[in-house]
């Protein structure tokens, strides 16, 4: 009996041991050695191991179902870390590097093991060229980035790999040619932006590459009207219902990436 009591005791100490070894710090107020933080439930957040108030080695993060959401893992003496991140079926959907809470260099995001997309960051803001793929490789789109915002030259690609559209931007407002085709190569609209609004001749064609119609623009104020009145007429009689109308690009103009999307459905 008094063996069994002194072997509890013993198992006692070990537990309350290990446990204050979770969660310290030091004189001065920072971690040391392993964490581990949960919600009011009891959830667990992220478990890590920390010196002088910097995670060190490995770091994970939980989803609340439990399981992993990011994988950190940080170099020796450095704020440098890999890191992966998962959905919450432990599927991975990107990987890249962090310095501190920002990204870094080159990140690739996934979807059912595919790469669908690829950004370069440079202290945290999208810089250089970001790369977007069908889910069966092939290129959707493709645009220029600086500081963050939209910048140079943007391309939507059909899945053939020709060019449906080719606009540019200057810090993040449309600024210079907007070009579209249809599938057969045929212009469907040529375009032009000054700062973020329409500006000169804007020209629509038919399948066939037959000049349709223009609406001319000055930074913005339509100067022919009537024109575009007697479209949207000639429009509001050839579609008989809502579900027949085909997406307009000049209601697109600010999102030429959504008006792709709507092409392709």
């Amino acid at each position: 009996m008094r063996g069994l009591i002194i072997c509890l005791f013993l198992l006692i100490s070990v537990s309350m041991s290990a446990q204050n070894t979770v969660n310290q710090v030091d004189a001065q107020g920072k971690k040391q050695g392993f964490w581990t933080k949960k919600d009011r439930e009891g959830k667990v957040i992220y478990q890590g191991t920390f010196k002088d108030d910097k995670p060190v080695g490995e770091m994970k993060r939980f989803h609340s179902n439990g399981q992993v959401m990011a994988l950190l893992n940080y170099l020796d003496n450095s704020d440098v870390a890999d890191a992966k991140m998962f959905d919450e079926k432990g599927k991975l959907i990107a990987k890249g590097k962090y310095v501190g809470q920002k990204k870094i260099g080159e990140w690739t995001y996934m979807a059912d093991s595919q790469i669908v997309l690829t950004e370069t960051y440079n202290d945290g803001m999208k810089e250089g060229t970001s790369r977007r793929y069908y889910k069966t490789g092939e290129l959707l789109e493709e645009s220029g980035w600086k500081s963050d915002k939209l910048n140079g030259v943007y391309k939507s690609h059909f899945q053939d790999g020709k060019v449906y559209l080719e606009c540019n931007y200057r810090e993040g407002r449309l600024d210079g040619s907007f070009r579209s085709w249809y599938s057969t190569g045929n212009s469907e609209l040529e375009a032009w932006y000054k700062d973020g609004t329409r500006d000169k001749d804007w020209k629509y064609y038919d399948t066939n590459g037959k000049l349709l119609y223009v609406l001319k623009f000055d930074n913005g104020k339509l100067l022919n009207p009537e024109v575009q009145d007697s479209v949207e007429k000639a429009r509001s009689t050839e579609f008989k219902t809502k579900e027949d109308r085909i997406p307009d690009p000049e209601k697109y103009m600010q999102n030429p990436e959504e008006y792709m999307r709507l092409m392709q459905k």
